[in-house]
């Protein structure tokens, strides 16, 4: 209509890497592995306690439809796990209106 082409990936393609749990489900399909993560909505901070216990500490707690840093809460240890969880949703829903998390291992 007004003369600009779109140069980008399809719809379909956005929609899947806009939210982060589904970019990280749609490349292990193909094989491709990254960070050591979760690919559902994390809920409960035992979940981060048993991921940490299983993969080391410490574990990035991410924004799943964030970015640049905002949504990110580093847990160093299974004690900051349920703190950690909490500020992150509320930091989440607060910047990007859906306070969906999930985990990957922090690389330092």
């Amino acid at each position: 209509e007004r003369g600009v082409t779109f140069v980008g990936p399809p719809p379909a393609a956005i929609e899947v890497m806009g939210d982060k749990i589904s970019a990280r489900e749609a490349a292990e399909k193909v094989d491709v592995h990254g960070v050591p993560g979760s690919t559902a909505i994390l809920t409960d901070p035992a979940e981060v306690i048993a991921f940490g216990d299983e993969y080391g500490w410490p574990i990035a707690i991410k924004a799943a439809y964030g970015g640049g840093g905002r949504g990110m809460k580093v847990v160093q240890n299974a004690d900051e796990a349920a703190d950690q969880l909490a500020s992150a949703q509320r930091e989440a829903l607060a910047y990007f209106g859906r306070d969906e998390c999930y985990m990957e291992r922090y690389l330092t």
